[in-house]
């Protein structure tokens, strides 16, 4: 018989959310290795980032109703636009771009599998250059 746990639930609800996040990144990858040929750079990197502000805040405004669609700095939708957030922004900006370039241009190149992979092991390398940063 199966006992209800509400220490748990959360934990399940974690993992489905990644799992539909994986899920989401195979379509994404399988339908950039067929448009990728076609379009130019810059523009496919234009419609994933425009996608995918105007999905997360449609996401973050239905599971937070505290969120404004202004410029507030704790609450609003426009809120990185404070001044007090600027040099965090263009930081962001310059390795989002950077990053989301890198795997959609080495999809014209490599299969979704390898660059799934790579995705994949973004955070373990990451964690491997930081440690040798540490001892430099």
């Amino acid at each position: 018989a199966f006992t209800h746990d509400d220490k748990h639930t959360s934990k399940l609800y974690g993992d489905g959310l990644a799992f539909m996040s994986s899920i989401s990144l195979c379509f994404y990858l399988i339908a950039s290795k067929q448009v990728r040929p076609h379009v130019p750079l810059p523009a496919m990197l234009t419609v994933v980032v425009l996608f995918s502000a105007i999905t997360q805040t449609a996401m973050a405004m239905a599971v937070q109703p505290t969120i404004t669609l202004d410029d507030n700095p704790a609450t609003g939708v426009f809120g990185y636009l404070h001044p007090a957030y600027f040099n965090w922004w263009c930081f962001m900006l310059i390795v989002t771009a950077i990053g989301q370039a890198g795997y959609i241009g080495a999809l014209k190149y490599l299969t979704a599998v390898v660059v799934s992979i790579c995705m994949t092991m973004e955070p373990a390398m990451a964690i491997v250059v930081q440690n040798m940063i540490r001892y430099v």
